[in-house]
């Protein structure tokens, strides 16, 4: 008896702790959604537009640091592409208790890379390298704001030849 009431003071102590990191206490998931608009224009008549959507699933798995698989359309003139990437986060405590930073890491794979108006199709999958980090500015108990910036380095046949930068605003939803 004196074991299993040690090991459950234990197991309290510790989902205590971990509950505390998290952006919202007792909170375990994030779903969060954003958006990105680019324009690109090489000359004086040419020109185009592109919308990136993603949407993730984040789950934390140990004080601020969260598994977020993500799903990111591009949507151009004529074409549309996806990238899945799993990416890990790190969210950072500050004094603040509106305001969390965070850094994110991730690889992933997809259907084309944007550039230059088109979403380019290969006949092989292109992988991605993703690096960012951003603010979550919490609103009420279960929702946030979300502003990051991305850096993907895109790889095909071997290669890395094209990356691209990225502002993404969006909410999170905390559950």
């Amino acid at each position: 008896m004196k074991k299993i009431s040690i090991s459950l003071a234990v197991l309290f102590v510790l989902a205590t702790a971990v509950a505390t990191a998290q952006p919202v206490a007792e909170k375990k998931f994030e779903f969060s959604t954003s958006i990105a608009f680019q324009s690109v224009k090489w000359d004086l008549e040419d020109s185009s537009s592109a919308l990136n959507l993603a949407a993730r699933l984040g789950y934390f798995l140990w004080k601020g640091l969260e598994f977020e698989p993500e799903v990111m359309l591009t949507a151009m003139e004529d074409s549309t592409g996806y990238f899945l990437t799993g990416n890990f986060s790190y969210n950072f405590k500050t004094s603040s208790k509106k305001a969390i930073p965070f850094l994110l890491a991730g690889y992933g794979f997809g259907s084309g890379n944007p550039m230059l108006g088109i979403v380019y199709d290969y006949e092989e999958t292109i992988t991605a390298l993703n690096l960012g980090g951003g603010l979550k500015y919490l609103v009420g108990d279960i929702a946030a704001f979300r502003l990051e910036y991305r850096f993907r380095q895109f790889y095909w046949e071997g290669e890395s030849e094209i990356s691209d930068h990225q502002v993404l605003f969006g909410i999170a939803l905390f559950f």
